[in-house]
């Protein structure tokens, strides 16, 4: 699934994967669908992707009127096309989002730290939760992916 694609074909059969599984969790009573987000693989601007990503996820909310379930952008490593990696972007998804409360936020330590963010000292980590705040705020954050990296 690759919501931030360029390619109409890619785009539509990932919105529509995106909607089964909506539609799946809200049959099972499943709160949080985690995603991520998506990337531009190199063929349009990252505004682009974003604006992809989050039109994606606004059509899908519009298809499930009335569903509890929320889609959970999960952080990305930083690398190469992927979307998400630097929390400004995930902020920028979900302004972009008309239904702000069906939308929520899991950090991954592991990419968090591969995306450049210091999670390894007291004041980097600090730095971090600040800046998640003050970008995203903590009232999107449902889940955190606590694992580690070989990454020095």
């Amino acid at each position: 699934m690759n919501l931030g694609s360029s390619d109409p074909t890619i785009l539509g059969k990932s919105r529509t994967v995106l909607l089964d599984e909506i539609q799946r969790c809200g049959r099972l009573g499943i709160l949080y669908y985690n995603i991520h987000p998506g990337s531009t693989c190199g063929k349009c601007t990252r505004e682009e992707s974003i604006q992809s990503i989050a039109d994606s996820i606004n059509w899908v909310h519009n298809e499930t009127p009335g569903s509890k379930v929320s889609i959970v952008l999960e952080n990305m490593c930083r690398q190469g096309n992927t979307i998400g990696g630097d929390l400004a972007e995930l902020a920028s998804i979900i302004s972009k989002t008309f239904d702000q409360s069906r939308v929520a936020v899991c950090i991954d330590t592991c990419h968090a730290f591969a995306a450049g963010y210091d999670l390894k000292s007291e004041k980097g980590l600090e730095k971090f939760v600040e800046e998640f705040e003050q970008l995203v705020g903590f009232r999107y954050l449902v889940a955190i992916h606590l694992n580690d990296s070989e990454g020095k």
